[in-house]
């Protein structure tokens, strides 16, 4: 969910990618808090940050698919876990 999210900010998603090579060598830098939340979430992943910076054609795409399937994403998404949470009260 949170690379749907942030392919709506590839800016923040360059970003992050730099900062991530950064963090390596100083630990101590913190992100911008003004970037995506989604986007601070991925830093646990930096693999994918690297993978979405390094192809923003793919990164676009996804955000313009999520944008124009809005409504057809969020069902999918979540649909099949407020099923699940039904079934499990």
């Amino acid at each position: 969910m949170l690379t749907l999210q942030a392919s709506l900010a590839p800016l923040d998603i360059v970003q992050a990618d730099r900062f991530l090579a950064q963090y390596a060598e100083d630990p101590t830098l913190q992100p911008d808090p003004d970037w995506d939340e989604s986007v601070i979430g991925l830093l646990n992943d930096p693999t994918v940050v690297k993978t979405m910076s390094a192809d923003l054609k793919w990164t676009d795409t996804l955000g313009t698919a999520v944008i124009t399937t809005a409504k057809i994403t969020r069902v999918a998404v979540f649909k099949p876990a407020e099923v699940a949470w039904e079934s499990a009260l």
